[in-house]
This record gives structure tokens, sequence and C-alpha cells, in this order.
């Protein structure tokens, strides 16, 4: 792009990465149970790596309806009256409620916890909010050093009944910080304050081989660049190719976030190549203004 005449950027940042290849989910005692991946259980993104096979620790439980919980969201929750840990080289088994998933196993974690289950809250009508007794599927925001999987409320009820219990969490991750680039290049020409912006992402889910998602946006997008740069346009014109995209936008909404509102305005659109070489096309016209 340099040396097709444009001014490029290269703006660096970190962003937390994510791969699952692999979970297991079991009851030890005192009725050994093996629970099922997607219907009983999920292993929640940013899980720690390892295997965790320990008793189990309510903490800061709210079974009685309405079920208001700030379990785990207070380093406060994992400790006694005399302020020792209650979940030391246990599971901690939390409910939602209040703050963020990740708030509630990092400090199950600086607790000294091996692992972590999250149920989900049991609040409001089990009919008309089956969204808040079922499981679900959650994140943590963010890395953390244990395994951490979610359950149902009813699940996580039966757990927090059962005398003796002990879980077994098997959690294969990489679950880390990581660094990579956004790449920004733009006409020497044309209106800087009425800016026409086009764009891809660089990455590619990691299990596939990556040349329609996003290879054919990112190749397509550089053709075009190439094209355009013997053009004069009357309005500067910007390419980007985004960084870890497929961990939920990061290098794109790092960049947003890192423009003033002066520099937002500027933008007069913005148009996005992704996956433009897929097999099972059709031939069409997109409805820009929802007319239709």
């Amino acid at each position: 792009m340099r040396d097709a005449g444009y001014d490029v950027t290269v703006q660096p940042f970190t962003f937390p990465f994510f791969e699952e290849f692999g979970s297991a989910f079991s009851q030890v005692a005192p009725v050994p149970t093996t629970y099922v991946a997607g219907a009983q259980y999920d292993l929640m993104d940013y899980s720690g790596d390892g295997v965790a096979e320990a008793g189990v620790v309510p903490v800061d439980l709210n079974l009685t309806p309405p079920r208001a919980s700030t379990s785990g969201c207070e380093a406060a929750d994992f400790r006694d009256a005399a302020g020792a840990s209650t979940v030391t080289g246990k599971i901690a088994l939390v409910q939602r409620g209040t703050c963020p998933f990740g708030q509630k196993v990092t400090n199950a974690e600086a607790a000294g916890a091996i692992g972590a289950v999250v149920m989900n809250q049991g609040n409001g009508d089990p009919v008309l909010n089956s969204d808040r007794y079922d499981l679900f599927g959650g994140t943590l925001g963010g890395p953390v050093g244990i395994p951490a999987v979610s359950v149902s409320y009813y699940l996580g009820e039966e757990f927090a009944n059962t005398a003796g219990l002990v879980l077994r969490i098997e959690a294969d991750t990489i679950s880390t910080i990581r660094s990579t680039s956004n790449v920004l290049a733009q006409s020497r020409s044309g209106r800087t304050d009425n800016v026409v912006m086009a764009g891809a992402h660089l990455d590619s889910e990691p299990d596939t081989a990556g040349i329609n998602d996003n290879g054919s946006g990112s190749i397509a997008l550089l053709e075009i660049a190439l094209k355009m740069a013997k053009l004069q346009t009357p309005n500067a014109v910007r390419f980007a190719w985004w960084g870890a995209e497929e961990s939920n936008l990061q290098g794109s909404t790092f960049y947003v976030n890192n423009l003033t509102a002066a520099q937002r305005a500027d933008i007069a659109l913005y148009l996005n190549f992704d996956m433009i070489a897929s097999p099972n096309y059709t031939f069409g016209v997109y409805d820009g203004d929802d007319s239709a």
C-alpha cells in the first residue's frame, strides 16, 4: 500500500484470545454421572485450561424466590467470618446475578478455588423467563486461570442440595492475551472530512483454512485499493484490514474507540468485505436503504 502511494498506519493492540479444543464435566460422588456438553453444561468462553476435581462449595446462593443474587460478586463471599477462604482447593458454585460472570470466577480463583460452576439465577416466571432457568452459554470476558462451566438453575440447585458432592471439570483450552494489529491506508488526495471507508478482516476462524473467511475479502480489498491508486477521487478513500475480528470484532472496535468524535464524523460511509467468495453465491443487489 505504501508502494502504491497511500499513507499507511499500522495500529497495534492486545486482545483476549480463546480457543476451545474439548471439555468434559462429571459428578464423581456421591452418584457418578457424566453430563452432556450443550445439553447439561457449557464450557464458558475464556475458561482456564486443565482439570479440576474436588468437593463443591456453594457461595452465597439465594435459592428462595425471587432469588436476587450477588453470589460471588464480592471477595468476602469466598471467606468465613474469620476471613479464611472457604474454597481453597475446591470447586466454587456461584449463582448468576448482579455482576459479570468473569468477576465471579476471578474472585473464586483469587480465593484459591481450582474450578468454578456458574448456575443460572432462577428468577422470574419459569415459563415466561425460561432463559433465567435453562442452561446458558456465557463468557468470562477475558482469560481466567481455572476451568469454569455454566449449568441450568435446576442442576445448580441440585448441586447445592447434594451432600458430599465431588465434581470434575476437564477443559482443553487456550485462554490468553495476544497482540496483533490493524492496517490502515488512506489516499493522499480527496476531501478528508468526507472519507469513504472500506474494510475487511485479516484473521480467520482457528479451525478453518480461511480462504473464504476472510482471505477473499482481504485480497479483494487489496486489489480494489491497487486499482484505485491510479484514480483521483473527490473524497479521500481509507482502506482498513482488521485484526482479531473473529474474537468479537476486537480490531475494528479498538479503532473506533480510539477515534475522536470529529474523526468519526469525517467518515461518510463504511463498506465491509467479508466472505465474498462463497461457493453457494447468489446474484443480487442489497437493499441498502431498507425500502423493501
